[in-house]
Order: C-alpha cells, then structure tokens, then sequence
C-alpha cells in the first residue's frame, strides 16, 4: 500500500467513516434504486383496480383508463425489477421488502468518483429495466412511466431556499387563499417517471437551515406535496478546507442519524472497468490504463490546499482520457498520435499536475516510437521485425525491456479486437498474428496479452461474451475454445506458451497471481 493510497485511508479512519470502494457503492445503491422503483399495492388499491378489471372497457371513464395502465404498467416494472434482481445476485429470488429504504450520502475528497457512483448505478438500474435514461430533463421533454429521470441539484454554498423549495406563489389550500410555491421542475418532474434518482450534491456545503429542508425528502420521501416514495436520494459532500482545500459548512447531526453515510475512495479495477466500458473502440484509453498499472501511486491522491492546478484523481485521469482522445482525433488518428505529444503533455500537466506529466510523456513516447508502430504491423500486415523485437526485449529482464514487453502485448490486444471488429467478427488473421507476434514474449507478459485480449474482445464484441453482475463481460466457452483452436495451429507457439496460452484463457486471474513470482524467460 503506498503513502498516498495510506493517506486517504487515514483521512476516513480520522473522521470515524466507513471506507467504501466505488464498485461495492455502485452495486448498494444499484439495490436501493430497484427497491424504491418496485411498488407495493395495499389492499385498497388492489381491491380498486379488480373493480375496474370487472367492468366492460366501454364503461371505463380515462381516468379509470389512466389508473389501470398506470398499475398494469407498474406490475410489469416490478417483474422487470425481479428480473434485474434475479440476474445480480446469481439466481436469488426477490425478497418482499416493505421497511424504508435508508437514502445514501457519500463524502469524499473532490474527484474521487461520488457523483458517478449515482450515475452508474443509476443508468446501468435504467437499462435493466428497459427505461430511457433522462439527465435533469427540461420542462418540454415529456415523462412517462417508461423513463428513469436522474436529477442533480447542486448546494456548493447553496443559501437560498429556492433552490428546494421554488417560486413562492398564491394558492388555494382546503379553500382558503395561502401563499404555496411552485415546484421545482428538477424535483416535480420524478414522481411523473417509472423510477428516478435525486442527488443532492455538494449537500453539506449548503448552510444549516438548507440542509434541514432536506430531511423531508431524505427520510420521508417528501416533499411540499411530493410524492418521491419510489425514487432513490442520494447526497454527496466534501471534507473541508484543511483535508481537501474545498469550503463547506458542518453537516446536520440530524441529517447524519437519518442517512447511510460512507467515504468513497475509488480504485484503479473499477476505475479500469468504467474506462473500458466507456470507450470500445480503437482509440480505446491509447494505453494510459497500462499507465496507471505501472504507477497506480499516480491514480489517486488528495489535493494540495496550497497549489491551485490539477492532481490525481480518478476524474482528473477520466478527463485526460478524454482529452488525448479528442487531441489524437485531431491529428488524424493513432497513427499519427506522435504528432499531438506536445499537446498531450500540457494536458497532463494542467489536469494532473506537473509531477505527472514527465512520467505520461515519456511513456507514451516509448509506446508511439517503438511499441505501438511494432504492434500495428504484426496485427495489419502479418510482418513480425523480429530484429526490432530482439533488439527491444532482448532478454526480458531489464526494466526497459519489461515496459517495452507490457507496451507492445497491450497495443497487440487492443489491435487484433480492432481487426475482428473491422472483420465482423472474424477472428482467424487477428489471432494469428497476435500469437505469432508474442511469440518471443516471457510467459507472465504473454498471460497478461491474453487477459487483456480476452477483456477487450468481450467488451467489444458482445457475439463472443455475456455480460457479468459487475458491469464487464467474459468470453463464452465457445470463444475460448475458437480462440485456442486458432492458436494452436500456430507453428510459432511451443508446448510451455501453448500451455500458458490455455492456462490464460480459462482463468488469467489465477494463473496471473501463480506466475507472477516465477517468469518463464525465453532466451
């Protein structure tokens, strides 16, 4: 464990909280979503809707009509919330749950993954259920019970009770003129939807009498005439100006007794999965994933409160991510990726700080002069240097010679996908060269090729894979079976990397932690 991770870890014991990775976060709020979507019927409204199933349609009023889709649409989400349920917990049949659901709050330091815990979970619960996944809808978007409507509103230093509460307005309440307010349409709009996730972000930097309008909606679900009995709250809230360098006021005991509150800290596997679920395409993460495994100290640290530029966070890198895409898109492609490296070190340096960005582009200009070129034409064009090749790996020992090893294996993954993507399918030239390309390869590089091959390939091309409970996807028998058929007709591949080839492809985690202490190198 390093300082850095030690640190952010110490930050959580010091404040008494639960540290909590973001994947198992996802997954308990991905639960509490489907628990406050399904709806329980009481007696009176079941014995209501059996009335209106006995009468002849023609005797139905539309209001009569609009409450029998209404329930009949709401027994089929609660079947599809089964269904999710079943499938995330392995075959578990759901269990009839009719206590309150405890609202969440997740605090953390600043780009630390605590608004994307809500947003992951809150889309992947959307796709499960076969609704259209809406992101603070405008008033002219039209909301139905086949919609899962996520609404973020922001409290960083929130004074104004507006904000909650809306436009105040005169009424008639039980026939008397009041003074009301009109609803929030953020807040309006999701009782209106078949399930929905209100986030509160940035809550405990509102003022105390903010926070307490909120206890309402954390604890009973509503609010100024709101139902919000089947949405999911969440709240988010930093640490404060001598743990994170951000401004916040004191949290309310009494919102702290009434939610379930945990620290966040995200980690570089469930880090990796949301980047490769996120970009399956060539360009893919262009091996800064690879980056960050080689110096995870890098992924996660605490700002400095005295320096104003970027530094490590899972956001941060979520950025770059995107920007040396966007930046090697603009140059033509991975091709011509050697031409945005200036621009790419600026990028490093203004998002991730200035101890990062000799590290980013020395790597990556290792990768686009040497690894990356080697890769493409083994996978395109069948040409295997081995003269290059002997003169980069060499023996395998050196710690140049390694990083040249994990350089060129990953850019050969990512490339041979890229070539049975093109090929709709096709898998026979890619996996042949790739095989014949790490041929020279030690053994613990050439298991993690094929862990990164079998990854990507699963990702991307969805014929070969089904999907996991945790948001990735593995190779079915089938495939396994294809891939090492084609691999073994290769002439290049001996006995001991057939083996390790075999080993790989049933269980490359195992066989990763067996090995990883005992390379096999070729000489």
């Amino acid at each position: 464990m390093t300082k850095k991770t030690q640190s952010i870890e110490g930050v959580a014991a010091s404040l008494g909280l639960e540290a909590v990775d973001t994947g198992d976060a996802i997954r308990e709020v991905y639960f509490s979503i489907l628990r406050s979507t399904y709806r329980y019927f009481n007696e009176d409204e079941l014995q209501t809707i059996k009335e209106l199933q006995a009468k002849n349609a023609e005797e139905l009023t539309e209001a009569e009509k609009e409450k029998l889709n209404e329930h009949n649409a709401r027994v089929n989400i609660n079947k599809k919330i089964e269904a999710a349920f079943k499938n995330a917990t392995g075959g578990q049949e759901w269990i009839e749950d009719r206590a309150k659901i405890l609202s969440t709050m997740l605090v953390g330091p600043p780009g630390h993954g605590k608004t994307t815990v809500f947003k992951v979970a809150a889309k992947k619960a959307a796709e499960d259920l076969g609704m259209r996944f809406l992101i603070n809808p405008t008033e002219d978007v039209s909301i139905g019970l086949n919609d899962f409507v996520f609404t973020s509103l922001e409290f960083s230093g929130e004074n104004s009770k507006m904000e909650l509460s809306g436009l105040p307005m005169k009424g008639m309440v039980q026939g008397q003129e009041a003074m009301t307010h009109l609803n929030n349409w953020r807040l309006g709009c999701l009782p209106m939807a078949g399930a929905g996730l209100l986030l509160l972000d940035d809550f405990t930097n509102a003022t105390s009498n903010i926070q307490n309008i909120g206890l309402s909606i954390t604890d009973e679900k509503r609010y100024q005439g709101l139902n919000l009995k089947n949405v999911t709250v969440g709240l988010t809230g930093n640490l404060g100006a001598a743990l994170d360098g951000t401004n916040t006021s004191n949290a309310s005991t009494a919102l702290g007794s009434r939610v379930k509150t945990s620290f966040i800290r995200d980690n570089l596997k469930d880090f990796t999965i949301r980047t490769q679920n996120q970009y399956q395409d060539e360009l893919g993460d262009l091996g800064l994933l690879g980056f960050l495994n080689n110096n995870e100290q890098l992924f996660a640290q605490l700002p400095d409160a005295r320096t104003k530029g970027g530094f490590p966070c899972p956001r941060a890198w979520d950025n770059f991510i995107l920007d040396v895409r966007r930046l090697v898109q603009e140059v033509g492609g991975r091709e011509h990726a050697m031409n945005a490296l200036t621009r790419i070190a600026t990028s490093a340096g203004q998002l991730l700080g200035q101890e990062v960005k000799q590290g980013v582009r020395t790597y990556i200009h290792a990768m686009l002069t040497s690894a990356d070129p080697l890769a493409r034409k083994v996978i395109f064009e069948g040409d295997v240097d081995l003269k290059e090749l002997q003169k980069r790996y060499d023996t395998g020992f050196s710690a140049e010679e390694q990083h040249f090893a994990f350089q060129y294996t990953q850019s050969m993954a990512q490339y041979a996908v890229t070539r049975i993507v093109n090929e709709k399918g096709d898998m026979t030239k890619a996996v042949t060269n790739f095989v014949e390309g790490i041929s020279i390869i030690d053994s613990t590089s050439l298991a993690a090729a094929i862990d990164t091959f079998a990854n990507n390939l699963a990702m991307r091309v969805p014929q070969y894979s089904t999907a996991n409970t945790n948001g990735t996807r593995s190779l079915t028998l089938e495939a396994k079976k294809e891939i090492a058929g084609i691999m073994s007709k290769t002439k290049k591949i001996d006995a001991e990397r057939a083996e390790v080839i075999t080993q790989a492809l049933s269980n490359a985690d195992k066989y990763e932690a067996t090995h990883s202490r005992n390379r096999t190198r070729r000489s």
